[in-house]
């Protein structure tokens, strides 16, 4: 059961309105119970999980940037990086193809979220900061092996 928020320009709120009626209307009574216990209760998990996701997010843009032929910038939100790809010679595709081969690594190429994201893969963080050490490591190995062997030829 999920309950949300949606903020939308005033021009757009009666078409969406018309999409979205059936859906988010009649929230049961204990999902809006839990949505006033959330957002009234204590924060302290809040804060702590942000902190979490902070270390997370600063270990992987730190781990790609010393990749070769990988540069990322550090996100403003979500639990996602969107490094750049591009200098490692290999289309989106190929890179989300080969960590997924070689270093067991699950990535979206950035094409999935529209032509701007040519060169980029969506990497999520939201797991443990163990899980996603090993699988920076793995990466980084994987590039180390295949990019560099490949310039160096």
């Amino acid at each position: 059961w999920r309950c949300g928020l949606a903020l939308f320009p005033p021009c757009m709120t009666a078409a969406i309105t018309n999409v979205a009626i059936n859906s988010w209307t009649c929230i049961p009574k204990f999902i809006q119970d839990a949505l006033v216990a959330a957002l009234t209760g204590p924060m302290d998990a809040v804060e702590s999980m942000k902190a979490a996701y902070r270390e997370r997010r600063d270990l992987a843009v730190e781990c790609l940037n010393k990749m070769p032929g990988v540069r990322c910038i550090v996100p403003k939100g979500a639990i996602y990086v969107f490094p750049n790809i591009t200098g490692t010679g290999l289309t989106s595709q190929e890179f989300s193809d080969l960590m997924l081969t070689k270093a067991q690594v699950s990535l979206l190429p950035g094409e999935c979220f529209g032509p701007n994201g040519k060169g980029f893969v969506r990497i999520a963080f939201s797991f443990s900061t163990e899980d996603l050490q090993r699988a920076l490591k793995a990466m980084h190995e994987v590039l180390e092996e295949t990019v560099m062997g490949a310039h160096a030829k």
